[in-house]
């Protein structure tokens, strides 16, 4: 029943924004000036230019050379918040192949008193600590999987209290590898939605954040197609993380470390691929067990302020996987690295050149998955 009421939150976010904006707006008609709805309108423009070259160990053959200049849509949005009396609401699109998609963070708060509050809708979840590390190839990844959790915007219902956050959260389908075992004979059901929790400290020059997660999936096992016999085989999935940056003035250091277990079962690790084939957990087939996979994963990043207009980012972060439960299969790892010059041509418009790369010198067969270079220029058009 709880898992079917958070599933809903998504549509009823949007019913609950849409009439909040109305009645509120006629509302403002009646009410005095400092009860008037407060309307930001904000959005971005992404677009990159990367030269990439992919070794013979990514490409299966020679090495690639390309040239790749395009929007990046995931990043390129638009959004509005509001604010009337207590109520505050959010609505965020950019551009998607799917219409559901096209909604990127949308959800209705409710805040009792200024430190505390209940919040409705599609969000990022409370596990979320990458803003500091700047990485911009990859679409702007951040170092997600690379020494950051790559973030999750998904249907949830959280309660935040003087900068602890609570959340109840719809993951989305599971990412999990059968190997040759026919996957139709798996029917996988979520016991409980994910929980989340976080807490956050901040101040003008520093932050700090301790954060974790849970969730369990139940795999039913059938002998056979149409057949009622099966076993239940479960997959529990949590992680515990930690996150923190001082500002020193021209000068800033950010780090971030987290382990886990089975974490890209919910899309927390990918690998260089950016897919999940070297972290989901592996089914045994000879065993009728799932392997689960053991990750550890850092990351450290410096910012260098010359002036308001020239600023420089470096940082890397390097992540271990680990199956542990068969003989069989290594630890994989992977890492990545990178270094960029963000120009402030306006408050409006920067410019970001920037050199990155990533590598998995492991795969979970034990071999070298390859490395990837990248070099360009990152544009970002903003209003706020």
């Amino acid at each position: 029943m709880l898992s079917f009421l958070i599933r809903r939150t998504s549509s009823i976010a949007i019913i609950m924004l849409l009439l909040f904006i109305y009645v509120s707006n006629n509302a403002n008609a009646q009410e005095t000036d400092s009860s008037k709805t407060d309307i930001l309108f904000y959005g971005s423009v992404d677009v990159s230019g990367f030269y990439t070259h992919s070794n013979e160990a990514i490409t299966g053959k020679a090495p690639i050379d390309s040239f790749d200049i395009g929007m990046n849509t995931d990043d390129t949005l638009f959004g509005a918040k509001f604010n009337y009396l207590k109520i505050s609401a959010l609505l965020e699109l950019h551009p998607s192949d799917s219409f559901e998609d096209v909604f990127r963070r949308y959800f209705v708060s409710y805040n009792f008193t200024d430190d505390l509050s209940l919040k409705l809708g599609k969000d990022y979840t409370p596990s979320r600590y990458s803003e500091h590390f700047p990485q911009y190839a990859m679409n702007a990844n951040q170092l997600m999987s690379f020494g950051t959790i790559a973030e999750i915007r998904a249907p949830l219902a959280s309660v935040s209290w003087n900068g602890l956050t609570f959340a109840v959260i719809m993951a989305g389908e599971p990412n999990v590898n059968f190997g040759t075992f026919p996957s139709e004979l798996f029917q996988e059901t979520q016991f409980l939605p994910r929980f989340e929790a976080s807490y956050f400290l901040q101040s003008d020059n520093y932050d700090f954040k301790v954060y974790g997660g849970y969730s369990n999936y139940q795999f039913r096992f059938y002998p056979a197609p149409d057949s009622e016999f099966y076993n239940s085989r479960n997959i529990d999935s949590y992680h515990l993380g930690v996150g923190g940056m001082y500002d020193f003035g021209l000068v800033y250091i950010a780090a971030s470390l987290f382990t886990g277990q089975n974490m890209s079962i919910w899309g927390g690790v990918y690998d260089i691929n950016l897919t999940f084939t070297d972290t989901e957990p592996l089914y045994d087939s000879r065993k009728r067990e799932f392997d689960s996979i053991f990750t550890i994963s850092g990351a450290l990043a410096l910012g260098f302020e010359f002036n308001s207009l020239l600023k420089a980012h470096i940082g890397g972060g390097y992540t271990v996987s680990s199956r542990t439960l068969f003989e069989r299969g290594k630890p994989s790892s992977q890492y990545s690295a990178f270094i960029n010059m963000p120009i402030t041509v306006t408050k409006y418009f920067e410019i970001i050149p920037e050199v990155s790369i990533v590598e998995q010198p492991l795969n979970t067969n034990g071999k070298y998955a390859g490395a990837v270079f990248y070099g360009g220029v990152y544009f970002r058009a903003k209003i706020n």
